[in-house]
């Protein structure tokens, strides 16, 4: 292209015409819209196209990357929640009364005393969604810094430090949970995506917030109301304080406002009156500050 300086492979085709409609992007390759043909932006060396009696076909001498970890994360996304790695089911363990917490809590407490091997494992694995699900964060982390420094299940070392990543969380140790969640071990999960973004507002990390709120917005209704709540009003704060007027819109519908503790109804309240302001609203902002 003597405009832009790119170099380009084109692939003539015998009529009728046929190319591509809209520009296709890959991580070795661009492919160009076009009306006839194929027009072939190469993003690494060594691409080879080869041409055959009815196909082209583009490779390479070390294979090509079809699709990169950010869309291969989108893909994850669409699973369904108990199919995907890094997902915790916390739905069922959540909002017992204390009575049946505590029941529930000694049960495993037993089994995991009286067993061995990956049975206790198991057990204390419960116990801490368990005690996540309720949302006693530092309970949770006790019986997973536990597991960790005992270390007997190799196979379980992920699900016990998303688990913990997750309390750490709920416990409000962003630090902590940042250092797992960005770890090799837990970085490209979709739901590790989905707690970093919450602990990411913790240390006013709000740029960082937003991106992973975009990325991990769709899988949060497999997750109780407590943590979508908090993952929205996450996402509302990175929004607000990012100036991202249509995110913070759309996420204020997504919050049940029923379900909303105290303190983060106030907050929700001063964030809303603070879109107001953003969307030159003052009279509205003022009513919303004073409530």
């Amino acid at each position: 292209d003597p405009e832009v300086g790119d170099v380009l492979e084109v692939v003539t085709a015998f009529p009728p015409a046929q190319g591509i409609i809209r520009t296709v992007r890959f991580v070795d390759f661009k492919a160009l819209s076009s009306v006839n043909g194929l027009v072939i932006k190469p993003r690494r060396d060594g691409l080879k196209i080869t041409l055959g009696a009815n196909d082209v076909v583009l490779s390479s001498k070390d294979g090509l990357i079809v699709s990169s970890l950010a869309q291969s994360r989108s893909e994850d996304v669409k699973d369904i929640p108990a199919r995907r790695r890094g997902y915790i089911d916390l739905t069922d363990l959540q909002g017992m009364d204390p009575i049946l917490l505590s029941r529930r809590r000694s049960e495993l407490m037993d089994k995991a005393a009286n067993s061995k091997g990956r049975d206790r494992e198991n057990a204390r694995l419960q116990l801490s969604y368990l005690l996540l699900a309720n949302r006693l964060g530092n309970e949770a982390l006790g019986v997973l810094n536990v597991m960790i420094s005992e270390n007997r299940v190799d196979d379980l070392s992920a699900d016990i430090l998303m688990a913990k990543a997750a309390a750490s969380v709920v416990a409000h140790r962003p630090r902590e949970a940042l250092d797992l969640l960005n770890s090799s071990t837990l970085s490209e999960e979709a739901d590790a995506v989905m707690w970093r973004a919450m602990a990411r507002v913790q240390v006013q990390d709000f740029k960082g917030a937003r991106s992973d709120v975009l990325s991990a917005e769709t899988i949060v209704k497999g997750y109780p109301e407590w943590v979508r709540n908090k993952f929205f009003m996450s996402g509302l704060r990175a929004a607000v304080e990012t100036g991202d007027m249509e995110l913070a819109v759309r996420l204020t519908d997504k919050v049940d406002f029923a379900g909303l503790d105290k303190d983060q109804a106030s907050e929700f309240n001063l964030l809303e009156a603070r879109i107001d302001e953003m969307d030159g609203r003052y009279d509205e902002a003022i009513s919303e500050e004073r409530r």
